[in-house]
């Protein structure tokens, strides 16, 4: 998707080369500071690809569903909405085998550490396909964080479970990815 416009919303610290990363908090990662809920510096119909990884989550049961409308807004026709939020399926599963009810609280929950801090809402495969398809995006699947444009930026849809050791350390990439994939990452169509 060379010289192709490509939206990097809710980037935090994480900046993706080639992507317009965009956070509502300048630092030295973002480009445009912009609302991810408006993204009022953008033109409909102009986007070629949308990513936006654990940011959907920080909207309201109320807010998430318009979120999703202006973002297909953007979009250009056959445009790509690539998300991943965390996913309520295998963190339940991940619970239930561990008991370890502090591991998952960060993922369900957010880590609560700032104002926008939040998680509000969550999803299984089923439940996010159902919204992104009433709201009119089409082919909705999983994607493999491994075989993206943007493989090799650590973010949160990269999330496994556990991410310390029995220290408490966080553990390093090459083992924290052999753990339990605990982000549902989904592409889908305008």
């Amino acid at each position: 998707m060379k010289d192709k416009l490509k939206l990097h919303l809710g980037c935090g610290k994480v900046h993706i080369p080639g992507f317009v990363n965009i956070d509502q908090y300048d630092n030295d990662s973002v480009n445009v500071v912009d609302d991810v809920k408006k993204l009022s510096k953008f033109q409909s119909n102009s986007v070629d690809l949308i990513y936006a990884a654990h940011v959907l989550e920080h909207f309201t049961r109320w807010e998430y569903k318009d979120v999703l409308r202006r973002w297909k807004e953007l979009l250009k026709p056959i445009g790509i909405l690539r998300i991943a939020v965390p996913d309520f399926e295998v963190i339940s599963k991940y619970y239930i085998k561990t008991k370890d009810i502090n591991t998952i609280k960060g993922t369900l929950y957010g880590h609560q550490d700032y104002a926008g801090n939040y998680h509000h809402w969550c999803w299984d495969f089923d439940s996010l396909k159902f919204d992104l398809e009433e709201i009119g995006f089409k082919n909705v699947k999983r994607y493999n964080f491994k075989k993206t444009e943007h493989a090799n930026i650590k973010d949160w849809s990269w999330d496994h479970l556990p991410r310390h050791d029995e220290n408490g350390d966080i553990l390093p990439d090459e083992l924290w990815t052999t753990g339990t994939l605990v982000s549902l990452n989904v592409e889908c169509n305008k």
